[in-house]
């Protein structure tokens, strides 16, 4: 199985199962019920981590990696930013957690599904290899001596 489809399960697979805790969270009555969901929603989520992070060099590249690293942490402080603020607008509005955790659930929901559509790496890479195969890609960056002569490395080899 290649890495990248394995990734997609696991992340996936992650993702569903913290919705499922999370919504099981506000429909038990059991109190200790109620947490050990919670704390396995959190793990279920949680697990996908590693498997997120190493999909930068995927999607980027050996040159983008990085790149897309830093989008990604913008994005999740960004949720990190708003988050709490939602919660405690919530409880303030409905005097519950409940319904802040069913957005919570129902936003990490719409995260599931939106990885399994989106992540397509194997596609990408086909379109990626086709296009230098077909010489439409640009060329890489000159070498210091071109760039010192301002000549182009293509000019040189006469191609």
């Amino acid at each position: 199985m290649d890495s990248s489809r394995s990734r997609k399960i696991v992340i996936f697979g992650g993702l569903f199962l913290g919705t499922i805790a999370l919504f099981v969270t506000t429909h038990v009555e059991d109190l200790y019920v109620s947490v050990t969901a919670m704390s396995f929603g959190y793990a279920f989520v949680m697990s996908i981590l590693g498997p997120m992070w190493s999909t930068a060099p995927d999607i980027g590249g050996k040159h983008g990696a990085g790149f897309v690293c830093a989008c990604m942490n913008f994005i999740g402080n960004i949720g990190g930013i708003i988050s709490p603020i939602l919660m405690g607008v919530s409880f303030q509005y409905f005097q519950s957690f409940t319904p802040a955790i069913m957005i919570t659930a129902a936003v990490t929901l719409a995260c599931a599904v939106l990885f399994l559509l989106l992540y397509r790496v194997p596609a990408d890479r086909k379109i990626v290899w086709r296009r230098s195969r077909s010489g439409r890609t640009t060329a890489s960056a000159p070498s210091a001596e071109s760039a010192v002569s301002g000549t182009n490395v293509r000019e040189v080899n006469g191609s």
